[in-house]
């Protein structure tokens, strides 16, 4: 065996080791080998004795072997669970090729395991195939969105709820909000909020002319939007783009507790303000705007995901605001009902295309107006009528309309009659009940003949489902694979764990695919 040191930096770039501080660091070297090992060489074998090194690929290809082999490359680690467990190592690990490995010993590697956390977690959560959490542990914050999840709504409020009743005269309502130097007063009914009056509601009926000595109640932003004391930033966030509103009442226990207005989320997420503001831009936008502010939409969200932002994350923030442009194109042209599909009725998407359902006699402006926005596509657009024939067409055929039925398997109303909604849902899952188990056939075969990992993960998922299977590790493992995915579409680099990813993925998907 030749002892090599490698330079300190090769270790100190890469993930997990990153993690490391240089005492650490300085551990793991003084316990590292390297070795050489000819085409076709065991290095250790699956069964055998436990492993007293962790291996790390330097150069050359190492095979897996433990059915489902596995092929490694520079960078990749090996023998971590034998080394963690002492027990016996569950694959063979063959040289493909001349390879090079170094070796960290185990009484080093075990040392720094049991004194740094995050180097732990990596680990922890590869084994047990946490991909989310190794995900997370792999990107760096800074892009601010974490803070829109860790800080309460409790914590912006910093005061109590400034309250009138509906009764209280508009001209006491302006008193009160100066006296106590806020921008807005909770109307109460006993102790339930029935509305919001804000100083810019104050001063649209100064400019209008109005009497001030009428009632409040007359005037205020019923019925209000509110959020939980426990509630994170991101659901005020997601309530006020979507409702395209400045203040929303935050409640503790059924009573008011406090508001919080834009101005308040924006001092605590900055970096994210750019998003709140393009949703202003949104509630005002004729079609003409709306092309340019889609666009600018777009490119925020893609700059947030290429500097690290969660898949999670930047999914309910961008939904939140396709939404909310597809409700501003809706009321602008449509009489009729809209419904969201697939990644977007999820919540779980963050660039178009947006699919979508319109249920109308006359939906050809909308159609128009929303393809040339940047919505597309609209997947149906029918009457009543019309989508009952097709839902039937498609339940009659699964197999040549597979992706339709998969995609309008979640759906979410956004504009229009609910009632219109819910009878094209009821109808919907009538017919899929009924042909539930030749529709899970069909999406089983899909998933194997599907080249996209995302596409073939939610195939399976869905058959799976169809026979009363949750499977929530294939779930985690396909809102990752939309992470990497996306990434990679944007041109952002892969990490070496980005590909281990997609191979752990790979293997829950073969498992699951082998159960249908």
């Amino acid at each position: 065996m030749i002892e090599v040191l490698p330079p300190f930096e090769y270790f100190k770039n890469q993930k997990p080791f990153s993690f490391l501080n240089d005492d650490e660091l300085a551990e793991i070297i003084r316990g590292l080998e390297s070795e050489i090992f000819r085409k076709g060489a065991t290095i250790f074998r699956r069964g055998g004795k436990p492993l007293k090194y962790v291996y790390i690929v330097k150069c050359g290809r190492v095979e897996l072997r433990d059915g489902t082999n596995e092929v490694l490359t520079e960078g990749d680690l090996f023998g971590v669970a034998s080394a963690l467990s002492g027990n016996p190592p569950r694959f063979t690990a063959v040289a493909l090729e001349d390879s090079v490995c170094y070796l960290i010993r185990r009484n080093s590697f075990l040392k720094i395991f049991n004194s740094n956390q995050k180097f732990a977690d990596f680990f922890t959560s590869l084994l047990s195939r946490r991909l989310s959490s190794l995900l997370k542990l792999s990107k760096k914050a800074g892009h601010g969105l974490d803070r829109l999840y860790s800080v309460r709504v409790a914590d912006v409020v910093s005061r109590d709820a400034v309250t009138c009743t509906p009764e209280t005269s508009v001209l006491e309502a302006a008193q009160i909000m100066d006296r106590n130097k806020v921008g807005s007063v909770v109307v109460v009914n006993g102790k339930k909020p029935v509305g919001i009056f804000t100083q810019r509601d104050l001063m649209k009926l100064v400019a209008r002319g109005v009497n001030l000595e009428e009632s409040v109640g007359s005037y205020m932003t019923s019925p209000i939007i509110s959020v939980s004391e426990s509630d994170s930033l991101i659901d005020a966030y997601l309530a006020i783009v979507t409702n395209a509103i400045n203040h929303i009442v935050v409640m503790s226990n059924g009573d008011v507790k406090g508001v919080v207005s834009t101005k308040d989320i924006l001092l605590r997420l900055s970096s994210a303000s750019s998003l709140l503001s393009i949703s202003r831009k949104i509630v005002r936008a004729g079609i003409d705007e709306l092309e340019d502010v889609m666009d600018e939409a777009r490119t925020s969200i893609e700059d947030m995901i290429s500097s690290g932002a969660d898949f999670e994350e930047m999914s309910k923030i961008a939904c939140g605001l396709y939404e909310l442009i597809v409700k501003r194109c809706a009321k602008l042209t449509l009489d009729g009902c809209v419904f969201l599909a697939g990644d977007f009725g999820r919540g779980e998407a963050v660039l178009p295309p947006v699919h979508m359902g319109v249920i109308a006699d006359d939906w050809q402006k909308f159609v128009n107006a929303a393809r040339r926005i940047g919505l597309q596509p609209i997947d149906v657009s029918n009457s009543m009528d019309g989508w009952f024939e097709t839902i039937n067409e498609w339940f009659s055929h699964p197999d040549e309309f597979a992706w339709e039925i998969l995609r309008f398997m979640d759906t979410r109303h956004i504009f229009g009659p609910k009632d219109a909604y819910a009878t094209w849902k009821k109808k919907f899952e009538e017919e899929l009940e009924r042909r539930a188990e030749d529709v899970a056939r069909v999406f089983a075969a899909e998933s194997r003949k599907e080249g996209d990992m995302a596409k073939a993960l939610l195939y399976a998922i869905k058959a799976a489902e169809l026979r009363g299977i949750r499977d929530e590790e294939a779930i985690e493992a396909y809102r990752v694979v939309r992470d990497v995915t996306t990434r990679r579409t944007l041109g952002c680099p892969l990490s070496k764990i980005d590909e281990l990813l997609l191979k752990e993925a790979g293997k829950i998907l073969a498992r699951l695919q082998e159960s249908l």
